[in-house]
This record gives C-alpha cells, sequence and structure tokens, in this order.
C-alpha cells in the first residue's frame, strides 16, 4: 500500500467517485498484502459508512505521512468530473460542487470564481455572458481536464494494486 494509494481513495470518497464496493474490494487485498497489519486498515475494513472510512483513511495518512499535509484538491476535482462524464452529476451541479469544494480547501488553480462564474453563466443571471453551449462545454473540459487525466491515472493504479 502506498501514500498515492491512500491519497486516491480519500479524494475519491470524498468527491462520491469511489463507492463502498471500490474501497472496500481494495481493503480486502490490501490486507493479503502487508505484514504487519495496520490498525488504520482494519479499522477501514470495519468501516460501514464513507465517514468511517475516511477517518480510517486519514489516519493510515498521518501514519504513513508522519503529519505531513495532504492535499488532495485536484484529484477531487478530477473525480467530480469524471462522476459528471459517468452521468452521476449533472453539469450545474458538477460546477456548484467544484466552486464549493475549491472555496472550501482554498484552491487556487482555479479559484472557486472560476466555477462559480461558469455556473452563473450556465445559469444566465444577471451580468453574465450569454450561454453558447458549444464554446460553453469546450471551457468546462478545459477546466477540467488535467485533473481528470490524474484522476484517472490514479484510479487505474489504485485498481491494478487491488
Amino acid at each position: 500500500m502506498t501514500v498515492a494509494e491512500i491519497q486516491t481513495l480519500i479524494a475519491g470518497i470524498e468527491a462520491g467517485f469511489l463507492e463502498e464496493q471500490s474501497w472496500r474490494q481494495w481493503t480486502e487485498l490490501a490486507l493479503l498484502e502487508v505484514s504487519p497489519v495496520p490498525v488504520w486498515l482494519v479499522e477501514l475494513y470495519d468501516a460501514e459508512n464513507t465517514d468511517a472510512a475516511l477517518a480510517a483513511l486519514y489516519r493510515g495518512w498521518r501514519e504513513t505521512q508522519n503529519d505531513a499535509p495532504l492535499n488532495q484538491s485536484e484529484l477531487c476535482l478530477g473525480f467530480l468530473y469524471l462522476r459528471y462524464l459517468a452521468g452521476n452529476l449533472t453539469l450545474q451541479k458538477l460546477l456548484l460542487e467544484a466552486g464549493d469544494f475549491s472555496d472550501k480547501v482554498n484552491f487556487v488553480n482555479p479559484s472557486c470564481e472560476a466555477f462559480y462564474l461558469l455556473l452563473n453563466e450556465y445559469e444566465g443571471r444577471e451580468g453574465s455572458p450569454p450561454y453558447e453551449s458549444k464554446t460553453f462545454s469546450e471551457r468546462v473540459e478545459s477546466l477540467f481536464l488535467s485533473f481528470a487525466e490524474l484522476a484517472k491515472k490514479r484510479f487505474s493504479s489504485l485498481q491494478r494494486a487491488g
């Protein structure tokens, strides 16, 4: 188990991309691969919901990283966009959740305003430029593309590891 795997699990769960089956499957395989088994991994295996799973993963992060800061903002934004591409989020909900997330963690590249401005344009709010479907979609894609590529790569690695 690697720090990147723990980080990917945290971001995937927080973004609503990884469902219980995914993290449970990874955990079962990880339990077979490590010796001695860390307490946090047993807690993850026993987790009854995503809150308990995240608590165990954050404990694993702290134990693995010696309290180094965890910044999975790009991964979370990528997983949000993958949910949108899979049809599990509307465009409006994607932009709102990305803006809220970026605001909450003070993410600056792009800042929450980039997402909220696109949301205002999409909703046709006063003072926003007129909505044009083709160029709008391209702008949304360009905003999320690098994050989505990172999330796909990490998720793929997680599946190979698990």
